[in-house]
């Protein structure tokens, strides 16, 4: 019977420890700030840098499809909006 509550005894303060430290890993990193300069961005005016993202985004990118409003579908091949009835 003893050997049986030093087992649970050990076993318990495993088990607590190992939550503490979970805890602790977790909780710790959650108040990190980061501060990065954000880049200078700026949008072209070249043709064929228009043409080629919008090759991908009608292409195969595909993301026409899932970033265009819920009443509108893309034709893709077109690359016009296409109203649903």
């Amino acid at each position: 019977m003893k050997t049986l509550l030093k087992i649970l005894k050990w076993t318990g303060i495993v088990l607590i420890s190992v939550v503490l430290i979970v805890v602790i890993f977790v909780y710790f990193p959650c108040n990190k700030k980061f501060e990065a300069p954000y880049p200078d961005i700026t949008a072209s005016k070249d043709s064929t840098i228009i043409a080629k993202g919008k090759y991908h985004v009608f292409g195969p990118g595909h993301c026409a499809i899932c970033h265009s409003p819920t009443d509108k579908i893309m034709d893709v091949e077109q690359g016009k909006e296409v109203l649903m009835s």
